[in-house]
């Protein structure tokens, strides 16, 4: 069995409109492509998950069942590769970043400006913390990055790696 997403967007679609002239408009297929992909998913899984008449089409119990499953793969799917897509890109987010006082004020300004113009939709939020308390705010999540050395600092801006 190899049942695709096109397959499942394609039943879904019908379903929703109950019409294969409708999906095949909202997925930009023709009403034969559409009836195609209706018909192979039907094959594939051995049972008719559409009722036809000449006017209607509509659910039959079978595909009920099947379209609240579809439905929710094609949502998780989506959000998936949004997601994925969003990591890949680094468009957007957050990150916090703790850091002592004085590098606070000194040289982390400068970075996070260069950051921010190559990554517009990521956030920075610099937190000034005191030396002692970086590691832990690291350790229990409060912070994305923390950083207890200017010497460190300095350094790490002469990378590639701004941050």
């Amino acid at each position: 069995m190899n049942i695709t997403l096109r397959q499942l967007r394609a039943f879904t679609e019908v379903a929703r409109r109950e019409s294969f002239t409708e999906a095949a408009k909202q997925l930009h297929l023709s009403q034969s492509a559409v009836s195609a992909l209706i018909r192979e998913l039907e094959r594939q899984i051995g049972f008719g998950l559409l009722d036809r008449t000449t006017r209607r089409v509509v659910l039959s119990a079978s595909g009920g069942h099947l379209l609240e499953l579809s439905e929710r793969v094609l949502q998780d799917v989506d959000s998936a590769l949004s997601e994925a897509k969003s990591l890949l890109d680094k468009s957007r987010g957050r990150v916090i970043v703790a850091a002592s006082p004085l590098s606070a004020v000194t040289i982390l300004p400068a970075m996070i400006s260069r950051f921010a113009r190559t990554f517009p939709k990521v956030r920075i939020d610099l937190r000034d913390v005191l030396t002692d308390q970086i590691l832990q705010s690291v350790r229990n999540g409060t912070v994305d990055i923390g950083n207890r050395n200017l010497r460190e600092v300095r350094n790490r801006a002469r990378t590639k790696h701004p941050l």
